[in-house]
């Protein structure tokens, strides 16, 4: 009646609030929809620098979120602390209007990229994404391009903004399978033209995404394996379970024991959403643990330094030319095999070992 009467839909009182804002935080929908209908201005802003939308957000008044958003309210808009209304409903944990935020912000990002090219099935955007149209899983056009172990890899992916979307992760070993094409060949970057033999050469299905180095981290662990399993000599057990790895050169998923060692990560998108809330969780949990798990393993390794130097002393024994090349040998066949170089603590196993038997 107040509207029809001629009333200002955009009077503010103390404050700044409009009755939009009130409406929208208070969770009455029709009005909501009435005032937008009557010309609310759905970006005004508070003292605080709140909007409808914000204040919504907060709330967890998801219907509401969504009639905002679809009257074109800023998802970008920041209060005074530069806190969007995405932020603003992760910090209050309203995980549905996180997930429909995220999805907003996904559609937005696709409303804009252009097709740059097409490989097959695959086809590459101008924002830096490649589509794979069978699996329609979205792949980052390009992997890290360094040595990361599987923590930073997870926080790497899920921090990653290609494209304006918000929901990357780390992908499953079934994932990175689907871009294994056996009768496809190239040579890896992080890989010398130089060195030759069997599992040098990845086995890519397109050209479009660009995979520097053939073993790439999966978001899967093993919980059947730990340290003590796999090497006793240097057990250190981080979250009772070890890690995977998808390797493009022989085109098998493999379990790495050690989290803390390198290789690369390839961040890709679906059609599922996790909040913000739970990612930056999950990221914060694994650099946590993993720290002092590194911590550990250093302390560690020094031990084993100290028991070799007293072993050496013991038995005179001294390190070899014969040793310095058997060494050498076990890092190049490593390299081949693996992609990467022996952690510091396999290469002192491996020392051990030798010197053990006698040789």
């Amino acid at each position: 009646m107040l509207i029809t009467a001629g009333a200002d839909v955009n009077a503010k009182i103390t404050g700044g609030y409009t009755a939009l804002m009130l409406a929208s935080q208070k969770g009455y929908l029709e009005i909501v929809k009435l005032l937008i209908t009557a010309g609310a201005d759905v970006n005004a802003k508070i003292t605080g620098g709140y909007t409808a939308l914000m204040l919504a957000s907060q709330k967890g008044y998801l219907e509401i979120v969504k009639v905002l958003i679809a009257a074109r309210a800023d998802v970008n808009a920041k209060d005074k602390n530069g806190a969007t209304a995405l932020k603003q409903a992760q910090d209050w944990g309203r995980q549905e209007v996180v997930k429909t935020l995220i999805a907003f912000a996904g559609e937005k990002g696709r409303a804009r990229a252009k097709e740059k090219a097409r490989d097959g099935r695959f086809i590459a955007y101008d924002n830096g994404t490649v589509l794979d149209t069978k699996t329609n899983l979205m792949w980052a056009a390009k992997d890290n391009g360094d040595w990361i172990d599987w923590c930073q890899s997870i926080c790497y992916c899920e921090n990653y903004l290609g494209g304006d979307y918000t929901d990357w992760r780390m992908p499953t070993s079934h994932e990175l399978a689907g871009l294994h094409d056996e009768d496809k060949k190239r040579r890896p970057a992080c890989v010398s033209s130089k060195v030759t033999g069997l599992y040098i050469d990845m086995h890519v299905a397109t050209k479009l995404i660009d995979i520097t180095c053939g073993a790439v981290w999966t978001s899967e662990t093993d919980e059947s394996k730990t340290y003590e399993d796999v090497h006793p000599f240097y057990a250190i057990n981080i979250g009772n379970s070890t890690a995977t790895y998808y390797n493009f050169s022989d085109g098998n998923r493999w379990i790495q024991e050690d989290r803390l060692v390198k290789m690369r990560a390839l961040p890709v998108r679906s059609g599922s959403v996790r909040t913000g809330t739970t990612t930056d969780n999950k990221c914060k949990e694994c650099r946590d643990k993993d720290y002092e798990q590194r911590v550990k393993k250093e302390a560690e390794a020094d031990l084993i330094r100290d028991e070799i130097k007293k072993y050496r002393k013991t038995t005179n024994h001294v390190v070899s030319e014969t040793l310095r090349g058997y060494i050498n040998t076990y890092k190049r066949k490593y390299a081949i095999l693996y992609d990467k170089d022996p952690s510091d603590a396999e290469i002192i196993y491996k020392i051990k070992e030798r010197l053990d038997s006698g040789n």
